[in-house]
């Protein structure tokens, strides 16, 4: 299982490292990995002095010949920021970052596909006997839905992809597909929940599936 990776994808950060030096290569088993000074610095670098969650790193030689006024006027959210970490076996390393924490918050998230709930829902709730991590990742991971449904033929999806809202995947019946669409919404604290959209049938308007997940004691309460 990929451990939440559904369900965390949205809340994924990016942090970039760079810097300049040489390494070879050492054989290890069947695969050629880098190796020297540099590469294990570039390692070290990863625990740093940065403040923030998101950001460009690189250390002083990359920055030499970088006039920082142009890139600011091409690019107004770029302010790089001075600093330096001391490393064991290491020393004393200077570097110059960028924050992206100014990009992340322009970034708009996208509302719930399907806000207003039914007043009258179908209602099925049991007791699973998994926690609701595990049990998330089997309801979310189209790798795992022919484990626990097996009334279409197969399910058609997109390989290698994380299940995030807006994912389509098909199920294929003998006469007839039905498409459904990865939706969210909010049922309160303490929930782990996951919702599919029923996409253009020809016999239901509007129709939404919600798993609403609650662990309790080792179990989880599925609704």
């Amino acid at each position: 299982m990929s451990l939440g990776a559904c369900r965390t994808a949205q809340d994924l950060t990016v942090k970039f490292i760079s810097h300049q030096g040489e390494f070879s290569f050492i054989r290890v088993k069947d695969f050629n990995k880098p190796h020297g000074s540099d590469v294990v610095l570039v390692h070290k670098l990863l625990k740093n002095d940065v403040p923030g969650r998101e950001y460009i790193l690189a250390t002083d030689g990359l920055l030499d010949g970088i006039n920082s006024n142009a890139l600011k006027q091409k690019y107004p959210w770029i302010n790089i920021e001075s600093g330096f970490s001391q490393y064991e076996n290491v020393g004393l390393v200077e570097y110059g970052y960028i924050s992206l924490e100014s990009l992340n918050k322009r970034v708009q998230v996208k509302p719930s596909i399907f806000s207003d709930l039914s007043p009258d829902p179908i209602i099925i709730e049991g007791t699973i006997d998994l926690d609701a991590s595990s049990l998330f990742e089997l309801v979310t991971n189209f790798d795992f839905r022919d484990q626990w449904n097996n009334a279409p033929l197969r399910f058609d999806y997109e390989k290698d992809r994380v299940n995030r809202m807006g994912t389509r995947h098909v199920c294929v019946f003998d006469n007839e597909t039905i498409e459904f669409e990865t939706v969210t919404n909010d049922f309160g604290p303490n929930k782990l929940v996951y919702g599919e959209r029923l996409n253009d049938y020809k016999f239901i308007k509007e129709a939404t599936n919600y798993f609403i997940l609650e662990e309790q004691d080792g179990q989880t309460l599925l609704t």
